[in-house]
C-alpha cells in the first residue's frame, strides 16, 4: 500500500471517528434531555426502565409545607413530638369545653359533665332532642326542689311517694337517682305523682 492510499484510508477513518463521536454526543444530549424530562414528570430511569417516583411526604413548619426528606432526622422527630403534644392539648381543651357545656345546659341530669357535653355535641342542631333533654333536666330540678320543700315525714304527699318510688327504682336497678326519677315519671303512677306533686304547697 503506497503512502497515498494509506493517507486516504486514515483520512476516511478519521471522518468515520468524527461522525461517530458527533452521533455519540448527540445521543448523550438526547439521553440527558430524556432523563431531565422524566425527572420533572416524577419518573426515574432504572436499568433502562421508567419507574414512577414515590410522592414526597410533607410536614408543616411555621405554616409552610416542607418536604420530609429535606429535614434532618433529629429535627423531624422533634417536630412530630411537638405536633403530638399540641394534638393532645387541643383534645383536652375540647373536653374541658364540652364538660363546661354539659354542666351549664344539663346540670340536673345524671352522668358526668363531659358525658353530657358529648351528648349535646352528638345531637348537634336537633332541636327536638335538645328540647326533650332540657325538659327532662328541668323536671328533675323541679322535682328535687319540690321534694325538698315537703316534710320528709309526710308520707301521704305525692312528692314523698314519688321520691320513694324513684329511690327504690335507683336501688333496684343500680342507677343514679336522677336516671331513676326520669324513668319512673315517663308514664303511669310516677307521671301521675309528678303532676300531683307540682300542685302541692301552692
Amino acid at each position: 500500500m503506497d503512502p497515498q492510499e494509506l493517507a486516504e484510508k486514515l483520512e476516511a477513518l478519521e471522518g468515520q471517528v468524527a461522525d461517530l463521536t458527533k452521533r455519540a454526543e448527540g445521543a448523550e444530549a438526547a439521553k440527558a434531555d430524556l432523563e431531565k424530562a422524566a425527572g420533572e414528570a416524577g419518573f426515574d430511569i432504572l436499568e433502562g426502565k421508567l419507574e414512577k417516583r414515590a410522592d414526597p411526604e410533607y410536614v408543616e413548619v411555621a405554616g409552610e409545607k416542607v418536604e420530609k426528606s429535606a429535614i434532618p432526622a433529629a429535627v423531624l422527630k422533634a417536630l412530630e413530638t411537638q405536633a403530638e403534644e399540641v394534638a393532645v392539648m387541643k383534645a383536652k381543651e375540647a373536653e374541658v369545653a364540652l364538660a363546661k357545656r354539659g354542666a351549664e345546659e344539663l346540670p340536673h341530669l345524671a352522668g358526668t359533665d363531659l358525658a353530657k357535653g358529648k351528648l349535646l355535641e352528638a345531637i348537634g342542631d336537633n332541636a327536638d332532642i335538645l328540647g326533650s333533654l332540657k325538659a327532662a333536666d328541668a323536671a328533675v330540678a323541679k322535682s328535687m326542689e319540690e321534694i325538698g320543700s315537703n316534710p320528709l315525714n309526710d308520707e301521704a304527699s305525692a312528692s314523698f311517694r314519688l321520691k320513694k318510688m324513684a329511690t327504690e327504682f335507683a336501688d333496684e336497678h343500680k342507677v343514679p337517682y336522677e336516671s331513676a326519677f326520669a324513668e319512673v315519671t315517663i308514664s303511669g303512677e310516677g307521671l301521675r305523682l309528678m303532676n300531683e306533686s307540682r300542685t302541692e304547697g301552692k
